[in-house]
This record gives structure tokens, C-alpha cells and sequence, in this order.
């Protein structure tokens, strides 16, 4: 979270516990407002970046400071196998940024989701849907490598036994830091693919994990975001209720329930300073 109970009950001087249950949930929602609108999770952590490049030669990691690269691949190539016995089977395969993704193994109308964590490796993976009862193999000499190197992806549905095969980025690759906080120019290493030098533009699918983002929020975007929940606070519910005033000689319009919804609205200019494109 970027900013906390205690310190926007400060901000507001309450000093009781009437209004906490509402402090909490406001906070949250503002929390998620201003991540979304900046396309970060500004807090540490390790984070899965998925691209599809169509000629490209940089990429923007969006979670900066970025402290770590994990694992970086490219391309499109088989990684595991899976079947089901009994019934037609299919799978799906979508990334969360950040924490823990989800398998879906779906056979006879039945969904079964096998949690992925960012440490995990294809042979951690392929243990976790045998436990589930289905048939499952890592193609030879990639069982160390993550998880996460899977693309996301759906499959078509197959018949009782018949393999499925699940995709990932296992090409790899070499990064470089610009001059741009976050921005990595990159080459693919020769392994027999065909020669690649810097510089040189791929099409295709590629995934980094790294680890990044602030281990302590900047004092700038807290103090930004405990005046958004101060603003939200005390302002929405007049707001919300009334669209426009007149007095004498003069209107006023204010925002409808709608757009002051978005309690950044007020605030997007000074966080265009944080966000990411």
C-alpha cells in the first residue's frame, strides 16, 4: 500500500475509530486508482513482464527501480505436455504481474486451477498438475527453468489422452540498460537460431522476470497519494451529490457520481510524473 491508516487519519486529524472501516476501504480504492492509472505497483517485489514485439529493439520494464533480471526468453516453443484420461481436456495460462498465476486444466466441464508462484520451475509445475490427476512432462533439458517462461495462452480442446502441448519463451536473451530508467535494449543470443548483434529488431513473443520497484514509497507520490485520500474524504459525498450550482450571475459545475468515482481525477496531472507508458 502506499500509504497507510495512521497517516491519513493524521493528515485529516481524526483522532478516533469511528470512520476507520471507511478509511480503509477509501484507501484501498485510491491505492488501486493511482496504480492503475500509473500501469505500476511501485512496491518491491518480483514481477513477470510479458511482451509481444512486433520489430522491436527495447523494452520498458515498468517497475523501476528495476534491482534484478531473473530469467529473460523469447520465442515460441514447446515446453511441457499434458493429457487427461476420460474426457476432452483443454488448458489456460495467464500471467498475473505480480504474485501467483493460475493454471486452468478444464476436463468434463470441470475447471482445476494449479497455482504458479514466480519461483517455481517447469518440474515444480509439472508436479503440481500430476497431483491433480492429469498426465504431465517437461521437454528434456528445460525442467529448471521458470515457470513464468510460459506464454499465455489457451489451448483447443483434445481428446481423451491425446497430448497438449503448453508454449513457452525460451530463447534467450541478452539485456542492456539505456540511459532511461527501465528501458533495456536487447539482443537474441546465438544459439543456432541465427546470428543477432544489438540492435538487430525481433517479432515475437518475450518474457523477463525481474525484481524492482521501491523498497521505501518516494516521499513525492506519498505525499501525493495521502492528499488524494484526503481530497476523496472530505469532498466526495458533495460532490457526487450535486452537478451544477448557481448564484446569482454565476454557475458552477461540478463532476456527476460518476467521474468523481475516480478520486484521481483532480490529481492526474502531478501523476503523470509517476506513470508508466
Amino acid at each position: 500500500m502506499l500509504t497507510d491508516l495512521a497517516t491519513v487519519k493524521a493528515w485529516l486529524g481524526i483522532t478516533d475509530t469511528t470512520y476507520d472501516t471507511q478509511l480503509t476501504a477509501l484507501i484501498a480504492g485510491v491505492d488501486d486508482q493511482v496504480k492503475r492509472y500509473c500501469n505500476r505497483n511501485f512496491e518491491t517485489g518480483t514481477v513477470v513482464a510479458k511482451f509481444n514485439l512486433q520489430n522491436n529493439n527495447e523494452i520498458v520494464l515498468d517497475e523501476t527501480p528495476v534491482t534484478a533480471v531473473l530469467y529473460a526468453g523469447a520465442g515460441t516453443q514447446g515446453a511441457i505436455t499434458i493429457s487427461k484420461a476420460g474426457a476432452n481436456a483443454s488448458a489456460f495460462f495467464k500471467t498475473a504481474k505480480v504474485g501467483v498465476s493460475t493454471l486452468h486444466l478444464v476436463s468434463g466441464m470441470t475447471d482445476t486451477q494449479v497455482a504458479v508462484n514466480v519461483t517455481d520451475t517447469m518440474d515444480d509445475l509439472v508436479a503440481n498438475i500430476v497431483l491433480e490427476g492429469w498426465t504431465a512432462a517437461v521437454v528434456s533439458g528445460y525442467g529448471e527453468w521458470p515457470a513464468h517462461s510460459l506464454i499465455d495462452q489457451e489451448t483447443g480442446d483434445s481428446e481423451s489422452g491425446q497430448d497438449i502441448t503448453l508454449f513457452a519463451s525460451l530463447r534467450p536473451v541478452v539485456l542492456k540498460r539505456t540511459d532511461t530508467e527501465g528501458v533495456y535494449r536487447f539482443s537474441l543470443q546465438d544459439d543456432g537460431w541465427g546470428d543477432w548483434c544489438e540492435g538487430g529488431y525481433y517479432s515475437g513473443s518475450m518474457i523477463v522476470v525481474y525484481t524492482g520497484g521501491y523498497a521505501t514509497v518516494p516521499a513525492g507520490l506519498s505525499l501525493l497519494v495521502n492528499q488524494i485520500c484526503c481530497n476523496a474524504w472530505r469532498n466526495f459525498a458533495s460532490n457526487a451529490a450535486m452537478k451544477s450550482e448557481k448564484v446569482g450571475d454565476y454557475a458552477y459545475t461540478k463532476f456527476d457520481s460518476a467521474e468523481t468515482a475516480s478520486s484521481i481525477g483532480p490529481f492526474m496531472t502531478a501523476l503523470d510524473l509517476w506513470r508508466r507508458a
